[in-house]
């Protein structure tokens, strides 16, 4: 354990995107207090699990080179906890204090080991590694209709008070296959996963969230480590999942619409609590030795690419609702403003339409004024002055008539 505890804790949560060395050095084995760097980390991780009590699925993750002190980050010792028991705690000091709502809590743990589940809190656990597959590893990981992600056959244990609750997480941490190797005498040969389910209630409805607490195993490189046989399969196989985590967290980075989940296990797992509106930290660990020069410039760049992913920001019900009746007034308002516009395109075809037919019947209707009016030659003429004046005037007109330009053949006689 001492080996895992050596090295620096670079914090760079997703939410700032900043990046924060405790005390702005790196701590080198015990030489630095130790609880005064576990409270410095835990002092970043607090806010996120805020998140979870508040409904969000949260996802802490330790990463970085093998022996650099990923689990003694999220284990800690009897004396200087780590980020698991301290988040415990945290979970059931906030729940003592809102009188708003009623939270209850259950924990479960499992171990991703050689491409296969181990639960890690199963009834019958073997304390050594094993090639054989046992019951343990028959777990299979199930997407519900609401893309929440479930372990078949998982046991999840109630949490009635933190003294229960920290003694099923030291069941589930001896169970945990480790090894030796040239670099750390305690190795992690897997991903530890450490799931609280939180459920809250006192509103109309119960929230359910996760918190998953992950101790990734440390990427190795099979010269530094020396592993042969079963240890170097698992270092293998830990390498994998953990460039599988890396082609997830790239493919969120730059949005894609297909994220590469189903490539391993590990990721298949956390996939509601990486994606989506769910939040993420990440502590990256990296050693001071001048020989993992090549190590640390890869883990900074792997959580570089992490810091990089933007996660949508969930509405609460409130702001759903206000933001659902906006968006249908903004609709009917549009609605009506296309039938307006409809209506007065068709108002101006028909205005068109009429001011076309006037214009080609103006010449025929000058004509009819004219012809109802009477011209000077017109034989209108003659019956309008027959019928209105004198007989006198009548045989002035008729006179006037007939000295006109009508030819004399045309003229009236006393016979017509």
């Amino acid at each position: 354990m001492e080996k895992e505890a050596m090295g620096g804790h670079v914090m760079l949560p997703l939410e700032n995107l900043s990046l924060d060395v405790p005390n702005g050095e790196i701590v080198l084995g015990h030489d630095k207090d130790m609880s005064t760097l576990q409270d410095d980390v835990f002092h970043e991780v607090k806010p996120i699990i805020r998140s979870a009590l508040d409904g969000h699925n949260v996802c802490i993750l330790a990463f970085g080179q093998t022996g650099t002190g990923n689990t003694y980050t999220m284990e800690g010792t009897n004396d200087n906890l780590g980020v698991v028991p301290r988040a415990i705690q945290e979970l059931f000091s906030h729940a003592s204090q809102d009188s708003s709502s009623t939270y209850s809590f259950s924990i479960s743990m499992l171990e991703v080991y050689m491409g296969s589940l181990r639960d890690l809190l199963a009834p019958r656990q073997h304390l050594f590694r094993s090639t054989e597959c046992n019951t343990t590893c028959n777990l299979s990981i199930l997407a519900t209709k609401s893309g929440a992600v479930e372990v078949e056959g998982l046991t999840d244990v109630a949490m009635l008070d933190i003294k229960k609750a920290n003694q099923w997480y030291c069941r589930g941490q001896r169970s945990r296959s480790t090894s030796w190797t040239n670099v750390n005498d305690v190795s992690s040969r897997s991903h530890c996963l450490t799931r609280i389910t939180i459920k809250r209630s006192g509103g109309v409805t119960e929230e359910v969230s996760k918190l998953w607490l992950v101790d990734l195993g440390g990427s190795e490189r099979l010269l530094k480590t020396g592993a042969s046989g079963l240890t170097m399969d698992e270092g293998k196989a830990i390498n994998l999942s953990l460039s599988a985590l890396g082609d997830v967290i790239a493919a969120l980075r730059r949005k894609r619409s297909h994220v590469p989940y189903r490539n391993s296990k590990l990721t298949q797992i956390l996939s509601d609590s990486l994606g989506g509106c769910s939040k993420v930290l990440m502590v990256v660990h990296i050693s001071p030795s001048k020989d993992d020069v090549g190590e640390t410039i890869c883990s900074l760049g792997f959580a570089k690419r992490a810091r990089l992913i933007e996660s949508c920001r969930e509405l609460s019900e409130d702001l759903k609702m206000l933001k659902q009746k906006r968006l249908s007034k903004l609709d009917k308002e549009i609605c009506d403003t296309e039938h307006e516009l409809k209506d007065l395109d068709a108002e101006i075809r028909s205005a068109k339409f009429s001011l076309e037919e006037r214009k080609k019947v103006s010449p025929s209707v000058c004509q009819a004024l004219c012809d109802e009016k009477g011209s000077p030659r017109s034989s209108l003429v003659v019956g309008h002055i027959d019928a209105t004046h004198s007989p006198q005037a009548t045989e002035n007109a008729k006179i006037r008539v007939s000295h006109g330009s009508v030819p004399h053949f045309m003229s009236p006689t006393e016979c017509s």
